[in-house]
């Protein structure tokens, strides 16, 4: 098969500091490795560091049947900003230019959002007769109304109602629709006006734990010991990896340290960086029983969760964050990794009550302090967590078995879209 995957907001492999991939990044390496024909169209801005990897369209060749083409939109600052939104439009504008000369594919694969960039992707497969799957991430743009008071509610949604057509119009062009919850794929469905078929799907984040090489172990390792990070029966830690920003209760984090102290033998650290992390950093200041570790590399990531003896999941009650799993808890899994997850109930607490295998400390810094104390203290019942952990990974999360089963998927979509010999479509407004 040749597919393009529309993806933006992921680390590339081509990024400093051999980054983790993640759903896209996973994928276009497999379908690669198993003799498949790849673009992955995405930006040429890192999302993660705030900075520019071209200041224009760049074309990258992986291997030979591997290709990334970036598409430049100008970047911003924050996450949370009209000049993301503008930086949006831009990249959808690109790949509609830059599309044009560039042979159609069998299929494409879109991740929404971004609105804009989906609604491109669409509209090329509607005017080339190339199926499009809409692959739902983030609910856009209802959770926009999420942070705002809610009197101002009825406004917020005259404001994105137009934002609001262009989705459903895109979801109804889309051949298939997949997500990383039921609850995403059935968001997307209603969207769309229909119900499901044999060709839409839940396939949840996938995660590779692969070793990094002996220099980057070592040269992790030294790292971790400069920040005062050691493990070992001395140092219980509890570690966070992702974006510090408003999806997230950092504070919560802060107080636990300050509640346990240093006497407690705990240590709490922070990976990642957002629009809140000056802040937060300097409201932890003399707090010694936090650390905000800032960007780290993949190598750094991977020494560190196996140093630690629990993952912290602290996303603040949203709608989205209740219906799924984020890739953090796969991630974190796959080290062997008990959760604290901050949300008291949702699919992340139920998957963790249900295989038994972390704890929700419900918004309570005391109560996650209590847990952390108790798992220092009963190093028995913390190695059966993380033996229950790591059988979880295997079963549901490992990258192999979940996106095995999404190629099988686009296969399938390719060969009935055959079939059928679908002729290109119409869609008309809602």
């Amino acid at each position: 098969m040749h597919i393009w995957l529309v993806t933006v907001g992921e680390p590339l492999p081509t990024d400093e500091g051999n980054e983790r991939l993640l759903r896209a990044g996973i994928l276009a390496d497999m379908l690669s490795e198993t003799g498949h024909r790849v673009v992955w169209w995405t930006s040429a801005f890192n999302h993660s560091l705030k900075i520019s990897r071209a200041t224009t369209n760049r074309h990258e060749r992986i291997r030979s049947n591997y290709e990334i083409r970036m598409l430049y939109g100008g970047g911003y600052r924050r996450n949370i900003s009209l000049q993301r939104l503008i930086d949006h439009r831009n990249l959808a504008r690109e790949f509609q230019r830059e599309s044009r000369d560039v042979e159609p594919p069998d299929v494409i694969v879109c991740s929404f959002p971004p609105i804009e960039l989906s609604a491109e992707a669409i509209a090329y497969g509607v005017r080339n007769n190339v199926p499009v799957v809409l692959d739902v991430r983030d609910l856009w743009p209802d959770i926009f109304l999420d942070g705002v008071p809610r009197w101002t509610r009825p406004a917020g949604s005259l404001a994105i109602a137009a934002l609001t057509r262009k989705v459903r119009r895109a979801f109804r062009g889309a051949t298939a629709i997949w997500g990383h919850a039921p609850a995403f794929t059935e968001w997307g469905l209603n969207h769309a006006g229909r119900p499901a078929t044999e060709l839409d799907g839940v396939f949840p984040f996938g995660y590779v734990a692969a070793m990094p090489t002996a220099r980057e172990l070592e040269d992790a390792r030294a790292f971790w010991s400069s920040a005062g990070i050691v493990g070992g029966a001395g140092q219980f830690i509890a570690c966070f990896v992702g974006t510090v920003g408003f999806q997230t209760d950092i504070e919560g984090l802060i107080k636990t340290a300050r509640l346990l102290g240093p006497e407690a033998g705990i240590k709490i650290v922070v990976c990642g960086t957002g629009d809140r992390l000056v802040e937060l950093r300097e409201a932890a200041t003399g707090v010694d029983s936090i650390l905000f570790a800032g960007w780290r590399r993949r190598s750094e990531i991977w020494t560190l969760l196996r140093m630690a003896s629990i993952g912290i999941a602290p996303y603040v009650e949203r709608a989205d964050f209740l219906s799924t799993i984020p890739n953090k808890v796969p991630e974190y899994l796959s080290a062997g990794l008990p959760i604290g997850v901050n949300l008291g109930h949702g699919r992340i607490a139920d998957l963790l009550a249900e295989n038994r295998c972390g704890f929700s400390y419900q918004c309570d810094p005391d109560l996650l302090a209590k847990q952390l104390v108790e798992l220092r203290d009963t190093p028995e019942r913390l190695a059966l967590l993380r033996q229950r952990a790591s059988a979880l990974f295997d079963r549901e999360f490992r990258a192999e078995h979940v996106y095995g089963r999404m190629i099988d998927q686009l296969a399938s979509i390719v060969t009935t879209h055959r079939q059928q010999s679908l002729e290109p479509r119409q869609i008309t407004g809602v």
